[in-house]
């Protein structure tokens, strides 16, 4: 399982259709202000079939980053979080987290109202909290870090794309 991480604009549903094209089913993942548990929701998907076919466009890692920014305080705790690093770790997941710089990020968003106001208000803060979620979740599970400021497309995806496949050849990307 593939997990594309980062702030709004910074390429996750680019990278997400790239990968779709070698036979990856997207879940993605909107805040759901009503489902009171997480936790659940996140251990119920170890459960689907041919895990090592789906790619998660967000999880778990915006809450612990986005809840103590926006919301004061996320719904998963710490010792929650760590539970499933370590079950998601047991099906070999990666995660592949991208930023970009706040002026790429606000001419990318700058149609999308909240999207702008959020990063207009709370990049910096949010920034500091994907590093330290992300930095506990490289002990755990392996973690590109794309910074796409200034990377076409291709650059970005062809670095997702050796990590997501280990440097296989074409015909051995099949999934």
């Amino acid at each position: 399982m593939i997990i594309i991480e980062g702030l709004d604009g910074v390429g996750k549903s680019t990278v997400v259709e790239r990968l779709k094209t070698f036979g990856f089913i997207n879940l993605h993942y909107d805040y759901d202000s009503s489902n009171s548990d997480l936790i659940q929701k996140y251990l119920f998907i170890l459960n689907y079939n041919n895990l090592d076919k789906y790619i998660a466009d967000r999880s778990f890692f915006s809450e612990m980053v986005y809840g103590p920014i926006l919301r004061n305080g996320s719904r998963i705790s710490d010792e929650q979080f760590i539970k499933l690093l370590k079950e998601y770790s047991k099906i070999g997941a990666k995660v592949i987290y991208l930023t970009s710089d706040k002026d790429v990020l606000l001419k990318r968003r700058q149609e999308d109202e909240k999207d702008f106001k959020t990063l207009t208000d709370y990049y910096s803060e949010l920034n500091i909290q994907y590093e330290k979620v992300m930095n506990i979740t490289a002990k755990f599970i392996p973690v590109l870090h794309i910074d796409t400021s200034g990377k076409s497309v291709e650059q970005t995806f062809k670095q997702c794309e050796d990590f997501v496949f280990g440097g296989k050849k074409d015909d051995e990307r099949i999934l």
